[in-house]
């Protein structure tokens, strides 16, 4: 089975979304690191710097989020632009295969990026589905 990496959100109406996927992916006999966007940043940078640490990265794309304090931009056209200048390489350079649950806003520029290593599932998802689709994804890599 799978260490999995999960980056997702803190926000009280969302984890319950996310508690039951992990819940799931439990359940099938996977290890699950949920964390939030504070320490998604720092455990991007720890499977960057010890990649055998987790088999999969699944990153929730509404971690991504824009202030809009420094920018004059709109926030929506903001996010695919930095998603792509950077998440997406930042992403790319942990060297996982990686799950992105992708929200309205992104879910086309994320698309752009999907291929062996990254496999794209719309928010909002079934978790049973969603759960089933992982594991399917992750029998490609484990051995």
């Amino acid at each position: 089975m799978a260490k999995i990496l999960f980056g997702g959100l803190i926000e009280v109406p969302k984890i319950n979304e996310h508690e039951n996927l992990v819940s799931l992916l439990k359940g099938q006999g996977h290890e699950v690191d949920y964390v939030n966007d504070i320490a998604m940043s720092r455990a991007i940078k720890e499977v960057i710097r010890e990649p055998l640490k987790y088999d999969v990265m699944i990153y929730d794309t509404r971690l991504f989020y824009d202030t809009r304090l420094f920018y004059d931009l709109r926030g929506d056209e903001l996010r695919k632009r930095l998603f792509e200048s950077r998440v997406i390489k930042l992403l790319k350079s942990c060297n996982l295969p990686i799950v992105l649950l992708a929200d309205k806003e992104l879910s086309d520029t994320a698309r752009k990026y999907a291929d062996p290593l990254i496999n794209l599932i719309n928010l909002p998802y079934n978790p049973e589905e969603t759960a089933q689709e992982i594991s399917d994804y992750l029998s490609c890599f484990l051995i």
